[in-house]
């Protein structure tokens, strides 16, 4: 897609149509951890993602990278340890 927002925008497009498609929440919740003000979407996809396949690497990744944006290193650390238990 040509721009950052048009394919946020697709991604929630394709949501409201399949909300269980998941492929689309996981592309939609990385892209908006790439925007800096809407840090609080990505944080409650994340979470969605995580409530149904807690391994899911991706997302420990993104929460390591929120909270250490945020200063909150004892969670940036836990998910890393969790990332280290499953292996990443």
């Amino acid at each position: 897609l040509e721009s950052f927002d048009e394919a946020i925008g697709a991604y929630q497009r394709a949501l409201a149509l399949l909300p269980g498609l998941g492929v689309a929440r996981t592309a939609l919740a990385g892209l908006l951890l790439h925007a800096p003000d809407r840090w609080r979407e990505a944080l409650a996809l994340h979470r969605e993602i995580l409530a149904t396949n807690p391994t899911a690497a991706a997302s420990l990744n993104a929460l390591v990278t929120l909270a250490e944006r945020r200063g909150q290193s004892e969670i940036a650390n836990g998910a890393r340890h969790a990332l280290a238990a499953l292996g990443f």
